[in-house]
C-alpha cells in the first residue's frame, strides 16, 4: 500500500461507517481514529475474524506488514505536516492478568508507538478513570469520559485506544468584524439564529449537478491541510440524506478534481459539535459481527479468548472565524469471551456536511454533518 491507498481504505471505510449510524442532528466522526484502532485490533485477529474485519476495514488482499509499516508511515508524515498542530497517539491498556503474545505488542508498537500499560481491571473504576485521563490529555482536554460507566469490568482484557487532536488557522480568516446573527434554515422547516462568519476571496469551488451540492475547499496555513464543505443546493432533509447516503471514495475524489479556483463570497456559520457514538451495531451491521462474539479468534493477541465487546467514540470539533480546533479518540475494548452581487455564492445557511482532509493523499482525519450550528 501507498499513502493514497491507505487513504482510500480510510475514507471508503469511514464513509461505510457513516452510512450505518443512525444518530439524527449535528454529529463528528474520525475515520482516521476509527481505522487506527481497529487496525491494532485487526493486527491480533485470525482465520475468519482477520477475513471479516480485513474485508469491512477494506483492506482485502493487502499483507499484514504492508498494513501495519504504511499505515504506521501516514500517521508520521501527517504528524509532521507544517504550520497546523497535529498529534495522534495510541496505547494498549492490558489487564495485568492477561498474557500477551510478545510478537503482538512489539508489532504494535513499532507500528503505531503504542506502548503497553499495565492496568487492573478488577478495579473498573479506577482502570477506566485511568484511560479517560490518558485520552484527555491527549486531545488537550476536549474528549472527557470516553469510556462510560460499564464499558469496562473485571472481565476486560485490553483496552486498545487512538486519539487525535488537530489545530490550525485558516490560510484566510474571517474578519469578526463581518460576523453577525442570521438566520439558518433547519430540515425540519425551523429557522434558528446562528453566528454567520463572511469573507470574499479566492477559493477552490465546484458545482456537482448530479449530486446536487455546492462545494467549497477552506485551506489551512501551509496549504497541505483544508476543510472542504459539501452543501446540498435544497434546504430540503432528504437532500443532506441523499448526499450522505452516496457517499463513497470515489464520489469524494471525484469532488475534489472538480475544484477550481475561483473569487466566492462565503457565508458560514461558526459552529461547535462535541458528542460520542456507540459503533458497536454499525460495525457488526457491516460485517464484523464475528469479532463480536464467542466465535472471535484474537489468538494473535495472547493466550485468552478475548472478542470484542464495544467499539466507542467521541469528536470535537470547532469552527471559528481563526481556524479549526478538532479531538476525537476511539476505544476498542476487548472483553473475555464531531445579495453579493454577481460573484459565486456560497452561502451554508442551511445544513452541510464537512471534512478535514490532508490534501496530499486525500485522507479524511475528521468528518462531520451540521443541522444546527445553534446548538454544541
Amino acid at each position: 500500500m501507498n499513502h493514497v491507498q491507505v487513504a482510500e481504505s480510510n475514507n471508503s471505510f469511514g464513509f461505510d461507517v457513516w452510512g450505518k449510524i443512525k444518530e439524527e442532528g449535528n454529529i463528528a466522526l474520525s475515520p482516521f481514529t476509527l481505522s487506527t484502532a481497529l487496525i491494532m485490533t485487526y493486527v491480533g485477529a485470525e482465520k475468519k475474524t482477520k477475513s471479516d474485519m480485513a474485508s469491512v476495514l477494506h483492506l482485502n488482499n493487502v499483507p499484514m506488514e504492508a498494513v501495519m509499516r504504511d499505515w504506521g508511515q501516514l500517521a508520521a508524515m501527517l504528524k509532521a505536516t507544517p504550520r497546523v498542530t497535529l498529534r495522534i497517539a495510541n496505547r494498549l491498556f492490558g489487564n495485568i492478568t492477561y498474557e500477551f503474545n510478545e510478537k503482538f505488542i512489539r508489532d504494535l508498537d513499532e507500528a503505531f508507538n503504542s506502548s503497553l500499560d499495565p492496568v487492573n481491571f478488577g478495579d473498573s473504576t479506577s482502570a477506566r478513570n485511568f484511560i479517560n485521563s490518558w485520552v484527555e490529555a491527549q486531545t488537550e482536554h476536549k474528549i472527557k469520559d470516553l469510556l462510560p460507566p460499564g464499558s469496562v469490568d473485571r472481565h476486560t482484557s485490553l483496552v486498545l485506544a487512538s486519539a487525535a487532536y488537530f489545530m490550525a488557522d485558516w490560510r484566510q480568516a474571517f474578519s469578526k468584524r463581518g460576523t453577525s446573527q442570521q438566520p439558518f434554515h433547519l430540515s425540519s422547516g425551523d429557522v434558528v439564529s446562528c453566528q454567520m462568519m463572511k469573507a470574499t476571496g479566492t477559493y477552490n469551488y465546484g458545482s456537482d449537478p448530479i449530486s446536487q451540492v455546492q462545494l467549497l475547499e477552506l485551506p489551512y496555513v501551509g496549504d497541505a491541510m483544508s476543510m472542504l464543505v459539501v452543501l446540498p443546493q435544497s434546504q430540503e432533509a432528504k437532500e443532506l440524506k441523499d448526499v450522505e447516503s452516496s457517499l463513497t471514495s470515489e464520489r469524494f475524489e471525484y469532488w475534489r478534481g472538480i475544484l477550481r479556483s475561483k473569487e466566492v463570497q462565503v457565508s458560514l456559520p461558526s459552529f461547535e459539535l462535541n458528542g460520542g457514538v456507540d459503533l458497536t451495531r454499525p460495525l457488526i451491521a457491516l460485517g464484523m459481527g464475528s469479532a463480536f462474539t464467542s466465535e472471535a479468534n484474537f489468538s494473535g493477541m495472547g493466550k485468552d479468548h478475548v472478542q470484542i465487546s464495544s467499539v466507542l467514540t467521541k469528536n470535537f470539533v470547532k469552527v471559528d472565524e481563526k481556524g479549526t480546533e478538532a479531538a476525537s479518540a476511539t476505544a476498542v475494548v476487548m472483553t473475555r469471551s464531531a445579495d453579493f452581487g454577481q460573484k459565486t455564492q456560497f452561502r451554508a445557511d442551511h445544513p452541510f456536511m464537512f471534512f478535514i482532509i490532508d490534501r496530499a493523499t486525500g485522507v479524511i482525519l475528521f468528518m462531520g454533518r451540521v443541522t444546527d450550528p445553534s446548538k454544541s
